[in-house]
């Protein structure tokens, strides 16, 4: 990676206590001189019949884009699994 060319966006979830949790990039977007990066944080939902894993993971996502002086915005958007 150059990074004189290239750089890295990050969201992180932090500590949590199973596998039922994941968090993606769902879209960068130039929007009024500023990037702003949809995350997408995905969960069980109350009445899903999915079982989570036993294990506390730390949920991460990392992408590379063309560099930019433009401030970064982040936006969540809480996702549910039936």
């Amino acid at each position: 990676m150059d990074f004189s060319k290239q750089m890295v966006v990050a969201a992180f979830l932090g500590s949590r206590g199973d596998g039922s949790f994941s968090i993606g990039i769902g879209s960068i977007e130039r929007i009024g001189g500023s990037l702003r990066v949809t995350t997408e944080e995905r969960t069980l939902g109350r009445h899903s019949q999915l079982i989570p894993s036993a294990f506390g993971p730390r949920p991460l996502v990392m992408v590379v884009l063309e560099k930019s002086d433009e401030p970064v915005e982040f936006v969540s958007q809480i996702m549910f699994y039936r």
